[in-house]
């Protein structure tokens, strides 16, 4: 509560960075939380669907090449279970067939190339989540 107006501070926008890499899901979450947003994080499919039911985030960064469950198919489950997060893929590597899948398939709102600009990332969500 901000005690000089009585008001309640917003919620902070909740995001959930799904990567195997953690130095970079250390520095995606260095820059999210310094951006104002709340972050958790998920070396791959499987520990993301246990993040996800206890974090509800407002939006997913997710690789691709992942082990145990890769990215098409935590997009997959998504769906099944009627998950409508909007997610943007940040992932070196993807297929136009598998791009085109993924926004048919999942709540795919963008797509961004590994190595990028951390800021690219915040801005792609500024967009998607305005404050």
């Amino acid at each position: 509560m901000n005690e000089s107006t009585g008001a309640s501070a917003p919620a902070k926008r909740r995001v959930l960075i799904v990567d195997d890499d953690e130095g970079l899901r250390d520095i995606f979450a260095y820059t999210m939380n310094s951006e104002g947003f709340e972050v958790a994080g998920a070396p791959d499919g499987v520990s993301a669907l246990a993040v996800l039911e206890a974090f509800r985030p407002d939006f997913i960064a997710l690789d691709l090449m992942m082990p145990r469950m890769n990215g098409v198919q935590f997009c997959a489950k998504l769906t099944e279970l009627g998950v409508r997060t909007p997610i943007i893929i940040v992932s070196a590597m993807w297929e136009t067939a598998d791009e085109a899948q993924l926004r048919q398939d999942a709540n795919v709102v963008g797509f961004l190339h590994k190595p990028l600009r951390y800021s690219k990332l915040v801005e792609s969500i500024n967009k998607i989540l305005p404050a």
